[in-house]
């Protein structure tokens, strides 16, 4: 049992291989506003470095920052024509369920966003891309 534990432990980063990396570089935070149907202005505008890692299908994430690391299980693509980017179910490594947006052909400001709930309140947190490859470039 053992052995095969470390057989699995060493074989799970030829598993992971990683056809698309984003770097991050800063994090925006907002809150939906019920009673104006929107998002709430900025709550948070921090310069943050991150890391997305996506497997080759996009079904796996590994999410790093400086103090975590943090793996999601992605579900249910859907590609909107309207905003031209993709959205994922994701589920945390801790259970977590949330939506990923993935916006990277937007010229001005390409960026990630999670959406969730946080504290009883729906969040979202923007994620602006610093530089974006994959593994064939």
């Amino acid at each position: 049992m053992f052995r095969c534990l470390i057989c699995i432990i060493f074989m799970f980063p030829f598993f992971c291989y990683s056809q698309l990396t984003v770097s991050t570089k800063k994090i925006e935070l907002f809150s939906w506003d019920e009673s104006e149907d929107s998002w709430s202005e900025s709550l948070a505008d921090l310069e943050k470095f991150s890391f997305f890692e996506f497997n080759e299908d996009i079904t796996f994430l590994e999410f790093t920052t400086n103090k975590t690391k943090t793996y999601y299980s992605l579900s249910n693509e859907e590609y909107s024509s309207e905003y031209d980017h993709y959205s994922y179910d994701a589920q945390s490594d801790n259970g977590y369920e949330y939506m990923l947006i993935i916006d990277l052909k937007n010229k001005d400001n390409p960026n990630i966003r999670l959406v969730g709930e946080f504290d009883e309140d729906i969040m979202l947190i923007r994620y602006e891309v610093k530089y974006w490859w994959t593994d064939e470039e």
